[in-house]
């Protein structure tokens, strides 16, 4: 499965860890090879990634993200709602309140 980061949050750190460790004035290797990953992060391409949907089942077996009617599965004569909605993928791992 694809693993998606913060580009902000990487480059914060990257430059945390650099302006941590080089104690003179001078630019070292240490610091140039940083500034190089810096910069391929800079540059390397965007993912679209569509952020994740949230919701649960409502009591009348309703999503509360869209309104889409809950599937029903019948196992052992017990009935069981999906995990997501059909209608719009909301996963459902909300808390209802």
């Amino acid at each position: 499965m694809a693993e998606y980061i913060e580009r902000k949050a990487l480059l914060q750190d990257i430059e945390a860890a650099v302006c941590f460790t080089v104690k003179t004035r001078t630019i070292s290797s240490e610091m140039r090879g940083a500034n190089k990953i810096v910069d391929r992060i800079k540059c390397a391409p965007a993912a679209d990634v569509a952020p994740a949907r949230h919701a649960h089942w409502d009591g009348n077996g309703r999503c509360t993200a869209c309104g889409g009617h809950a599937p029903f599965w019948c196992m052992a004569s017990t009935y069981y709602k999906s995990p997501f909605c059909h209608e719009c993928g909301a996963k459902m791992d909300e808390v209802s309140e």
